[in-house]
């Protein structure tokens, strides 16, 4: 699980790996609606993605496959192991180690309803703007916006003694 290694990254193990889970799992494959399993991720990609320079990439590139939590492979889905395999491969796909990524928490249930306060307060000061908001736009004259001005300002001056109670 990545809980297990997420202590142990570094800084540019974790950019890299931010940077395939964004292109692969952040897209939406259009051909079967799924996420993306692979892409084609170019050395300059990685450059411009994450600020670190050539030597880091090829070398946290390394490490990440070493530690099992990516895949490097070529177009033809062969498995690249290797920083030498990879060398001069104009297509190279990066895929997650999936095993490594899932999720084994669980949602617990909650019997108990919010607390009645909170909901309360959001809901009453959210009706409160709009029928503010309806009343200013109805306004049409110099002296109704001096009057809803007094309105308004008594109304929040009221919120806000609700709130602090």
């Amino acid at each position: 699980m990545l809980d297990n290694y997420l202590p142990s990254l570094t800084g540019a193990e974790l950019k890299i790996l931010l940077v395939i889970i964004r292109q692969t799992n952040g897209w939406v494959n259009r051909s079967n609606t799924g996420r993306k399993q692979r892409d084609r991720i170019s050395h300059r990609q990685f450059i411009c993605k994450t600020g670190l320079c050539s030597r880091i990439i090829s070398q946290t590139l390394q490490k990440l496959t070493e530690k099992g939590l990516i895949c490097v492979s070529n177009g033809d889905r062969e498995l690249l192991h290797s920083s030498a395999a990879r060398k001069g491969n104009p297509h190279l796909f990066f895929s997650l180690r999936l095993s490594h990524f899932s999720t084994s928490t669980t949602v617990k249930s909650v019997d108990s309803p919010p607390q009645k306060g909170a909901m309360y307060k959001t809901n009453y000061t959210k009706l409160n703007k709009t029928k503010l908001r309806e009343r200013f736009n109805e306004v049409k004259s110099v002296s109704e916006v001096i009057a809803n001005m007094a309105m308004l300002k008594k109304t929040l001056d009221t919120e806000d003694c609700v709130m602090d109670s």
